[in-house]
């Protein structure tokens, strides 16, 4: 019998079917994950809730990936950030 992973994820990608398969799957393996659609949303979720890992997609709308995650590293450096 395996342990099931503990942790928080957030995901960040514009495409909501992207979004939604990659929060079904890890949500299978055992993780709380919380899935948003921009940057934007990213920054308002971090404060309110916090997360060991984000899974960002680098082509966002409005605030692209790249920059999501310079913002991320002054903030957070703590947490990593996985680009997708």
């Amino acid at each position: 019998m395996s342990a099931h992973p503990e942790g928080a994820i957030l995901v960040i990608d514009d495409e909501t079917a992207t979004v939604d398969a990659i929060v079904r799957t890890l949500e299978a393996e055992g993780f709380r994950v919380c899935g948003v659609s921009s940057g934007e949303a990213a920054l308002a979720r971090i404060e309110q809730e916090s997360f060991d890992m984000i899974l960002c997609d680098i082509r966002l709308k409005g605030m692209d990936g790249l920059t999501l995650q310079k913002r991320l590293r002054t903030v957070y450096p703590e947490v990593p950030v996985v680009m997708i």
